[in-house]
């Protein structure tokens, strides 16, 4: 029989993290002949072979466009005072409706919410309550009640609060770490058994094709160091790896790559040099040219970088930043060997630096193998070919 998969997500970029996640995990699905997306606003085209509805339409010509953007700006500031701290709470009437109209026209087999935004999970009220659905699926990249940009008690219980309300209607909730897996268990034991595993897979082409491309030729003798993600002011803040840098000035060069605030891009030093994120076929072509990469961990949560797996298959030695002696990536680099670990002051940053420049560290090597996007899609495949109701 075929089947049909709806996903519903967010605007996501096609670089991003989560623009990478769906894009592997549901584009070659085997279970399910057909697909649709349906988003916010944007077309999404990230998965191949998927038909594409947006709730806002700015087919209407300029002026309708210019209005919706400007809505929608006003809206994400309004959007900070409820409880679910996205533009989408203010826009989910506008989902309930192009639902509808999906639903009655398409006979859906399986749903998937993916989050970020978090108020998406409210949809799974709705759906289950006025639709027959097979499996209704939410995928987590990121946790809501114990994510590391909230802080104090009475936060985490009205979010905790929220998602048992949520929960209650999914089929299956799917996270990216044990972790994370854990502490959700922990939170609510009622839904326990509704969490599954799915982590961010690697790309294997990329690695590969890091490894055949790379070169051992420093400039001038100048050691480079790669650093590609984001930053963030409070949980993974680069001010102690810029102080380190500027100490080494004459050995070693660091290249940043991401879409950072410029609040957190470096200044005015010689040997850090930006650039707004790239496509996949130019960062394989950066990070061949890197002698050493750097791993910065989030300082406290249960979130893992996303290119983490990546960073350590590539074949180079890696600098590790961390703060956190808990942190679910340490999972990860324990596993991985030519990683120096560095906690994120000053000093042993420095430290990593030169120990990376003097080569005192093991031969890369990480083993990828249980983490590639094949494995991941047959982990979802699995979780929603389960019996039919």
């Amino acid at each position: 029989m075929e089947k049909h998969l709806l996903i519903i997500s967010s605007d996501v970029g096609f670089t991003s993290a989560q623009g990478v996640r769906y894009r592997e995990l549901f584009s070659d699905f085997g279970i399910h002949s057909q697909k649709t997306i349906l988003s916010l606003s944007s077309p999404n085209n990230y998965i191949a072979d998927a038909k594409s509805a947006t709730c806002f339409d700015y087919s209407g010509g300029k002026m309708i466009a210019f209005l919706a953007r400007f809505v929608l700006k006003i809206a994400r500031r309004l959007a900070h005072y409820m409880p679910f701290y996205d533009v989408n709470n203010l826009a989910l009437p506008f989902f309930y409706r192009r639902l509808g109209g999906l639903l009655r026209a398409e006979k859906i087999h399986d749903v998937v919410i993916c989050v970020t935004p978090f108020s998406m999970i409210k949809l799974a009220r709705h759906i289950k309550k006025k639709y027959r659905v097979n499996k209704l699926v939410l995928d987590m990249s990121d946790p809501y009640s114990f994510n590391m940009v909230i802080s104090g008690a009475s936060n985490v219980a009205r979010r905790s609060r929220l998602e048992r309300e949520c929960f209650q209607y999914f089929d299956k909730i799917v996270v990216v770490s044990q972790q994370m897996a854990d502490e959700y268990r922990r939170l609510h034991p009622m839904y326990a058994g509704k969490f599954s595993i799915v982590e961010q897979g690697v790309d294997e082409g990329f690695i590969e094709k890091v490894i055949s491309k790379s070169t051992h030729e420093k400039e001038g003798g100048i050691y480079k160091f790669l650093y590609a993600g984001g930053f963030y002011r409070k949980g993974r803040n680069p001010s102690e790896l810029y102080r380190a840098f500027g100490a080494h000035k004459e050995s070693c060069r660091l290249y940043v790559y991401g879409n950072i605030r410029k609040s957190l891009r470096p200044v005015c030093l010689e040997n850090i040099v930006y650039h707004k994120a790239v496509d996949k076929d130019q960062l394989v072509r950066v990070t061949a040219q890197a002698d050493a990469l750097i791993l910065m961990d989030n300082e406290f949560g249960f979130q893992v970088p996303g290119k983490t797996i990546e960073t350590l298959a590539s074949g180079k030695p890696v600098l590790f930043i961390y703060a956190n002696d808990e942190s679910p990536t340490l999972s990860y680099v324990r596993e991985a060997k030519g990683v120096v670990w560095a906690k994120n002051n000053v000093t042993d940053i420095a430290m990593g630096i030169e120990r990376i420049i003097n080569g005192d560290y093991e031969e890369p090597q990480f083993d990828f193998r249980p983490y590639t996007w094949e494995k991941m899609r047959n982990k979802y495949e699995i979780l929603l070919e389960g019996t039919d109701r």
